[in-house]
């Protein structure tokens, strides 16, 4: 699929779509590059999202976002995740993901990406 002008391959395992058929509303991945006292790479699954996404189909839709963490504290950020801000910088811009893998074990949504 093309995402922002980027090749985005997205996939999923049986059980991911399994899961995602029987959902009466579509599910929200928000790939998210997290700088705080390290980069992160997250995943996060929503049910509803104020954000502009970009549909895969009808049952899934997704966004990249790149956040600065408020502060360097390992415990809060280990425990919290707190963001101060988007960056929204030229270069922070230019950054595409290339691929996002999702899957569900454990009642619960796992994913990963690559930028």
């Amino acid at each position: 699929m093309a995402y922002k002008g980027s090749e985005l391959n997205v996939s999923y395992t049986g059980r991911a779509d399994r899961v995602l058929k029987s959902r009466s509303n579509p599910l929200y991945v928000e790939m998210q590059l997290y700088f705080s006292c390290v980069v992160l790479k997250r995943v996060l699954f929503h049910d509803n999202l104020d954000l502009e996404t970009v549909p895969v189909n009808d049952r899934l839709s997704v966004i990249f976002s790149t956040v600065e963490s408020d502060s360097c504290d390992p415990v809060e950020f280990a425990e919290n995740h707190p963001a101060k801000r988007v960056l929204d910088s030229e270069q922070a811009l230019k950054m595409r993901p290339r691929r996002l893998k999702i899957d569900y074990m454990s009642n619960r949504w796992i994913g990963e990406f690559t930028v």
